[in-house]
């Protein structure tokens, strides 16, 4: 363990976010994590080392081992993780990408029965790190998730009207104490962790899908 309690917390977190997204079966993995202690300073021969057993404590991790317990926790369910991938292949703008990345990690925070979750803006942007932006360009790109990933929005409540959000795909998922379907730590609860997992989703552009001539 105490290699492993050598690698500053960030390091943990960036290294367990690209595993959970990999789809490498293991001795691929294991040479890919391989490069990415390379990439962080490590040398060949120590990253050679480290890279099969931080693989093994990576899939053998506890919650508590990973996270400050006195952090809120970001989570999506392997499902929302699957999804993601899919959806998210061909657009091009990070900031959207974050944006429902922010959304799903919220409503995984907040559930409800209905999968009718309050809209906090304030709060979901900041995840997204869109905190900054115009609220003309936080429009623009909500309806962008209207518009291509089934964002819906409604107000709630006759006596107390509250404005929700809800993803009808993310609604008709198998339920999240399904063995098929278990909640997946990725990180603490803020931006930081949102802006690394979206870095590992992969993109595949318009480019790379055209045949070489």
């Amino acid at each position: 363990m105490k290699a492993f309690l050598d690698l500053q917390p960030r390091i943990w977190r960036d290294l367990y976010t690209f595993c959970i997204l990999s789809t490498a079966d293991a001795p691929t993995l294991t040479l890919q994590l391989q490069s990415e202690l390379e990439a962080r300073g490590f040398t060949p021969d120590k990253a050679a080392v480290l890279a099969p057993s931080l693989l093994k404590f990576f899939q053998n991790i506890k919650k508590e081992d990973f996270v400050n317990p006195n952090e809120e926790e970001a989570t999506l369910s392997a499902e929302d993780i699957s999804l993601l991938k899919e959806k998210l292949l061909h657009e091009p703008s990070q900031e959207a990408r974050r944006l429902l990345t922010a959304f799903l990690v919220y409503s995984r925070a907040n559930p409800h029965p209905s999968f009718w979750i309050k809209y906090d803006r304030k709060v979901i942007m900041f995840l997204a790190s869109l905190d900054k932006l115009k609220v003309s360009e936080q429009i623009s790109l909500t309806n962008h998730l209207h518009n291509l990933y089934n964002l819906d929005m409604r107000v709630v409540g006759s006596n107390q009207p509250t404005p929700c959000f809800r993803f009808e795909w993310q609604a008709t998922e198998s339920p999240i104490d399904d063995t098929k379907n278990p909640l997946v730590l990725i990180g603490p609860l803020n931006p930081a962790t949102i802006k690394a997992f979206v870095s590992r989703l992969p993109y595949e552009s318009q480019e790379d899908t055209t045949d070489a001539r």
